[in-house]
């Protein structure tokens, strides 16, 4: 009598011993192992420069990232169009190839990425399970900016994983959204400055000494700053000359005024304040309003440069007329 009712098959008179009777019911399903696992066993881990020979560049691609060397076939590439690694196999010309990695060297076909290699390990993961899952010892804010990076979505994260790193950003934009709302009441309980002359003054000469892109008066700073420089280094290099050492007693005031007024420019910053503390080398500090220290910079520097072109003219002078004589 069989077990079930409705049942297709007979199974009152097999054995719980033997389970060689039920093969004709139960068909055997081999184990097969994933397309993308069967690819990473193929991709390896290239330790020596010499293992690089054995790599078909047709076949396989060398990826070095961080110093580390590996060598994935295109296959597993390809299951990745939209990633950074994945848009390597149509990439053919050096501006295609350097738009997605940092260096191609094309001697040995191995292209260079400047990142993290123990980051890049989640990468090897997931070209090995075709899953994302977040590292115990790593960041998940930089977790996120690999992702980033190497052009991998979170979809293909782990459910727990991305709670994690989800979690961990809403914290972070939270933080940042506090600051900006604590910089922002600090701002509306500052009181306000009227704007004047003078800041607009200041706010110019802050421009003009800062940023040398913001217009002409920044141009001409900076060039007059590197021309600084060449005199200073032609000034070093002309006092260890022989014919130069009786001149060295008149130009060694100026030369070392003209070093202190280099130094003293390139160290300055223009702020709203009124006067302006001026550290000579010298143990006392000279307080001049700002106004007068800049005055007195320029007067400084065109009386500078005139007493340098002036010993420069009679050294050459002396010297075309001992040429003369001789």
């Amino acid at each position: 009598m069989p077990i079930i009712s409705n049942a297709n098959h007979d199974f009152s008179n097999l054995s719980v011993s033997d389970d060689s009777s039920l093969d004709h019911i139960f068909t055997e399903i081999p184990e097969t192992e994933t397309i993308k696992g069967v690819y990473y066993q193929r991709a390896r881990f290239v330790r020596r420069p010499e293992d690089l020979l054995s790599v078909d560049p047709a076949l396989q691609a060398v990826i070095n990232v961080g110093g580390n060397r590996y060598a994935f076939p295109w296959s597993t590439l390809e299951q990745f169009p939209l990633t950074r690694l994945g848009r390597l196999r149509p990439s053919s010309s050096p501006e295609e190839i350097a738009r997605v990695c940092d260096d191609y060297d094309e001697a040995r076909r191995e292209f260079f990425f400047d990142r993290s290699p123990s980051a890049f390990r989640v990468i090897l993961n997931f070209l090995a399970a075709g899953k994302l899952r977040l590292l115990r010892e790593m960041c998940a804010l930089s977790l996120h900016e690999e992702l980033t990076y190497w052009g991998v979505e979170m979809a293909y994260m782990e459910r727990c994983c991305k709670r994690k790193m989800l979690t961990r950003l809403e914290e972070v934009a939270e933080v940042e959204r506090r600051e900006e709302e604590s910089r922002q009441r600090a701002a509306q309980l500052r009181p306000p400055v009227p704007e004047t002359r003078y800041r607009k003054l200041m706010a110019s000469l802050r421009d003009m000494v800062e940023n040398p892109q913001s217009g002409l008066p920044g141009k001409i700073f900076a060039c007059l700053s590197v021309l600084m420089v060449a005199i200073t280094v032609i000034s070093l290099c002309i006092s260890t000359m022989p014919d130069l050492r009786e001149e060295e007693n008149r130009l060694f005031l100026f030369f070392w005024i003209w070093i202190w007024l280099f130094l003293w420019l390139q160290s300055y910053s223009f702020s709203d304040s009124v006067s302006v503390s001026v550290s000579w080398p010298l143990p006392l500090p000279l307080h001049l309003p700002l106004p007068l220290a800049l005055a007195l910079a320029l007067a400084l520097a065109l009386a500078l440069a005139l007493a340098l072109s002036l010993a420069v003219w009679l050294w050459l002078a002396q010297h075309l007329q001992r040429d003369s004589l001789l």
